[in-house]
């Protein structure tokens, strides 16, 4: 369940990204 959980944060985190596309919180991420 936990594993399941972080992979739909990051995918969530992922579409965050791609939608707002913000170069500098992308940097920070990366």
């Amino acid at each position: 369940m936990a594993a399941a959980q972080d992979s739909v944060l990051v995918g969530n985190a992922t579409v965050r990204l791609n939608t707002i596309d913000d170069k500098p919180m992308r940097k920070m991420f990366r």
